[in-house]
């Protein structure tokens, strides 16, 4: 086993138990509707495990360090973005506007690994399409507000 994977997966697991305590008070919210400093529970869990996953899953796909470093970034925000959205139903644009900056980064200088090689601009554009409009579809029983803007 590659010994970065581990580095990486008990990075992922720190970084998903910080995440969910800063989700508890990050951004400002009512505390009627949300109690700030919530224990620990479910959610620590939930955002340490899959931290631990997507982080400990990195350099078995990368062996490009641009690229691992371009994905480990992208995978720390996610996983903020994760407890916020667990906590507080909240995808913040403190962190959703700066990824759409280093997704542009990675598209122009060539170390997205993603779209160019597998699918090609047309086939991301469907793609962007789809998917929001899939997660709107399957959304619908569920009610107004199910899945937010930020969601899709």
């Amino acid at each position: 086993m590659n010994p970065l994977v581990v580095v990486f997966a008990v990075a992922g697991v720190a970084w998903g138990v910080v995440s969910d305590r800063i989700a508890t008070r990050w951004p400002a919210h009512d505390e009627a509707d949300l109690p700030a400093g919530r224990q620990v529970g479910w959610r620590t869990v939930v955002n340490g495990s899959i931290g631990a996953i997507a982080l400990g899953a990195l350099p078995g796909r990368f062996d490009d360090p641009a690229q691992l470093a371009l994905f480990g970034a992208w995978f720390v925000a996610l996983t903020l973005l994760l407890a916020t959205d667990l906590d507080q139903r909240l995808l913040p644009d403190l962190i959703t506007l700066p990824l759409i900056v280093l997704a542009l980064i990675a598209a122009i200088s060539g170390i997205d690994p993603l779209v160019h090689d597998a699918f090609g601009i047309p086939g991301a554009i469907a793609i962007a399409i789809v998917i929001p409009l899939g997660m709107w579809l399957i959304s619908i029983p569920f009610g107004v507000d199910a899945v937010g803007i930020g969601d899709l």
